[in-house]
């Protein structure tokens, strides 16, 4: 029993090889497909409360320098590991509270449930002191006695609907769920990277984040963290580029994750974890940042696979010279002098949001034509992805950078994408007509010739909503199945480096429709984003809806499928390497997909230059 005082922080303060597939424990995976019961999707008041735990106010390359410096300090601390030492003390709610020691003497106090131990708001790096520079690593102790690892931290600060500030920039936190403490564990570690396009999300958003279940019935360590966003993150300005040695500036948010990624090299071993096969898990701009961290110098022996979700392949990656002249706008919105860096790191925080030059990213996302057909020379185009090739820490952009990554990959996403936010109304009441005459309307040069040859590609002669479902399947395959194609075949001119194993690229659509989406009111139509991550995480229902034998069916087969792989680095032998692939659905069996061929149509009509009316 622990005496130590509890106290809480201030508010500001290796590649490895993969396994062989024969040691694959297959008995964990037997128990992980048949352990659930269909009663399993109800979660009990409990269960909702601690879904519901929140923390306070929820409603380089000057990295290049750093990374090398932190990375070879890294390196030596994890040759000091020390033993954790736990303490267990009785708690209320249901948890029982567990001290733990990390190697370098910090104490923590974490949460054990029935399902497994959770360790929330850990401070991986020193709260910022100035705006823009790199993640501080944690100097002497910032608490006195145990650190209350019981809450989650604060998100990193972005704009809300109505323009108001959410989070804080206090914010570099992480959250640790397992089923077991101790090194003798050894299991397959798992670090989720959230979405939102680099300006908003955090490492605990509900239904799109790992908990104490995940872990539990997963039998790994799950880690999220909470990155810096928009502006903060990502702002690139030649000014900032002019303080360091490098000559760099941007990239901040991904200096973070790289900051978080060594913590855990450093200290999950304590929780159970094997820092020689860590994965890395992004969803939407979190996938891309995964992809980009692969392909980075700065990021080698951190992870050896990547599992990369809705991947947002068409976002425009900026050189940094592109970066630093479209960064020029903050000073006007936030009333400084161009080139006054002293007065925007002084500026106001919701002055200073809401002149981010990639705000209007969330807007061009959340309108119908990020659901429609792009034009690509109109003004209508994406603007820029705040995440910049700035030559060192992203030294090229990611579909010339794919070709120098050596980690395995999978690469998914769901055969509807797009309909997370369906582009017309009523959809589900589509005729081939509307289909078609669609179609003539939204791309120029649409001559009967292109048109039969679409419609064959996509057949809409059928009864609602199927016409809907073919409009929001093209479309989805314009804009991620394709690309995301694309990008598995850059890996084909991977260089291997002589004598390791040879990275593996795996791909999948999904395209199973859950019984219940996002609000329980509403039953969705189609395989829309977000379907594959909810089911890999355990969250295919909505709120604490009761979650469907399909949703529980859906959830067996993407984590078996995704366990085996992160655990060994391979899939079953019916699981084809790419150029195959698997179509995941209620047939709960993969089997070779293609679309080649639309993807092909696609190809061609982009080099023609169709353009929106």
């Amino acid at each position: 029993m622990s005496s130590t005082p509890l106290r809480t922080a201030p508010e500001h303060g290796a590649m490895q090889s993969d396994e062989s597939e024969d040691e694959y424990d297959a008995t964990e995976m037997k128990r992980l497909v048949n352990d659930h019961d269909a009663g399993a999707g109800v979660l009990s008041e409990p269960q909702k409360r601690r879904r519901s735990r929140r923390g306070p106010d929820e409603a380089p390359c000057a990295a290049c320098t750093w990374t090398r410096a932190l990375g070879l300090c890294a390196g030596v601390l994890v040759l000091c590991v020390a033993a954790a030492s736990f303490a267990y003390l009785s708690g209320d709610s249901g948890h029982t509270v567990v001290d733990v020691k990390l190697p370098d003497g910090v104490a923590l106090r974490g949460l054990h449930s029935t399902f497994a131990y959770a360790f929330l708001g850990i401070p991986y790096a020193a709260a910022p002191v100035r705006r823009w520079e790199p993640p501080r690593s944690v100097q002497g102790a910032l608490w006195n006695g145990t650190y209350a690892a019981t809450a989650y931290g604060s998100p990193c600060a972005q704009r809300g609907p109505a323009g108001e500030v959410l989070g804080r920039e206090d914010c570099l936190y992480l959250n640790v769920w397992t089923p077991t403490l101790g090194g003798a564990a050894r299991l397959p570690v798992i670090v989720w990277l959230h979405g939102g396009h680099l300006t908003r999300g955090s490492g605990h958003e509900e239904g799109l984040a790992p908990g104490e279940e995940t872990a539990a019935q997963t039998n790994a360590v799950f880690v999220s963290l909470n990155y810096r966003l928009g502006a903060l993150g990502f702002l690139a300005l030649k000014e900032l580029s002019d303080e360091n040695l490098e000559h760099t500036s941007g990239n901040y948010g991904l200096m973070d994750q790289l900051k978080a990624l060594r913590w855990v090299q450093k200290n999950i071993e304590v929780f159970g974890g094997d820092t020689g096969n860590v994965t890395l898990l992004g969803y939407e701009a979190g996938a891309v940042c995964a992809l980009a961290l692969a392909s980075s110098p700065a990021a080698r022996g951190l992870f050896s696979r990547v599992v990369a979700m809705s991947a947002s392949c068409r976002m425009l990656q900026p050189s940094l010279r592109e970066a630093e002249e479209r960064g020029r706008s903050v000073y006007n919105g936030t009333s400084c002098g161009d080139g006054d860096l002293a007065c925007l790191r002084d500026a106001e925080l919701t002055s200073l949001l809401a002149a981010s030059p990639f705000e209007d990213y969330a807007a061009w996302e959340d309108s119908r034509l990020a659901s429609d057909f792009p034009a690509p020379k109109s003004e209508e185009e994406p603007p820029f992805f705040p995440a910049v090739v700035d030559g060192c820490l992203v030294p090229t952009p990611l579909a010339q950078g794919i070709s120098r990554v050596n980690v395995s990959l999978v690469l998914g996403n769901t055969q509807q994408e797009v309909a997370i936010r369906p582009p017309y109304p009523e959809m589900d009441r589509w005729t081939a007509e509307n289909f078609s005459s669609t179609l003539m309307e939204r791309i120029e040069n649409l001559d009967p010739g292109r048109l039969s040859q679409l419609l064959q590609l996509y057949p809409s002669d059928c009864p609602p909503p199927c016409p809907g479902k073919q409009y929001c399947t093209a479309v989805s395959d314009l804009k991620v199945t394709c690309p995301l194609d694309d990008l598995a075949n850059a890996t084909r001119s991977r260089q291997w480096v002589a004598g390791s194993p040879s990275p593996r690229v795996y791909r999948y659509v999904a395209a199973f429709v859950p019984e219940w989406g996002a609000e329980a009111s509403q039953r969705p139509l189609f395989a829309a984003r977000g379907t594959d991550a909810r089911a890999f995480l355990g969250t295919l229902s909505a709120g604490g809806a009761k979650i469907h034998d399909r949703e529980w069916g859906f959830t067996r087969l993407v984590r078996y499928y995704l366990m085996r792989f992160i655990s060994t680095g391979y899939m079953p032998d019916q699981w084809p390497e790419w150029p195959g692939a698997a179509l995941l659905s209620d047939e709960f069996t993969p089997r070779h997909v293609s679309v080649n061929e639309c993807c092909e149509f696609w190809r061609q009509s982009s080099e023609q230059g169709p353009a929106r009316k």
